[in-house]
């Protein structure tokens, strides 16, 4: 329990290096949900208050993180950080890529690829014009709909239990609205 706030617990995230971008206004308190759940993770935003805050929220796990200063919607900025996230964590289990059109697409063109060839990962976009994309052979594919009165909480939730192993179908998409 963080701040009088419960927390769902996914087993099976433990361990699972995590890639959290965008653009998105709840970006710390998406971590917040994936430390509690014991996956490394590397944060990316171009905001480096919101990367602190971040690193901050999952050092109170005690997991493993970095955090990076990027503009998430510039391809080049993949090319490094997916290199150096997956050398000092590991293989990317989970991307997370929340906010604009143009915050989420490059990430996950980078991303992407790599989880199809070992046939294992999950990507979760968050954002007011998420779709329901199309699978990938073992890559599981989730959208979380939300409207600008979302609590972040609440999408925190949702992306954990999307993250995890819970959902078993190869598509989902979860609608929220306040």
């Amino acid at each position: 329990m963080t701040s009088g706030v419960w927390q769902a617990r996914y087993p099976d995230l433990a361990g699972k290096v995590a890639v959290v971008t965008g653009d998105f206004g709840g970006l710390v308190a998406l971590v917040t949900a994936l430390a509690a759940n014991d996956a490394p993770i590397c944060v990316v935003a171009d905001d480096r208050g919101v990367v602190d805050a971040a690193l901050a929220a999952a050092a109170a796990s005690a997991g493993a993180a970095m955090g990076i200063t990027a503009s998430p919607s510039e391809p080049g900025t993949w090319q490094r950080v997916v290199a150096h996230a997956e050398q000092r964590l590991g293989p990317i289990d989970v991307l997370i890529a929340a906010g604009s059109v143009p915050a989420r697409s490059p990430v996950i063109d980078a991303v992407l690829p790599d989880m199809a060839a070992r046939g294992r990962g999950v990507v979760v976009e968050v954002s007011e014009d998420a779709t329901s994309a199309g699978a990938v052979a073992g890559v599981r594919r989730r959208s979380i709909v939300v409207d600008d009165q979302a609590v972040a909480a609440d999408v925190a939730a949702a992306v954990a239990l999307c993250a995890s192993d819970v959902l078993t179908a190869s598509t989902v998409t979860i609608r929220l609205a306040h």
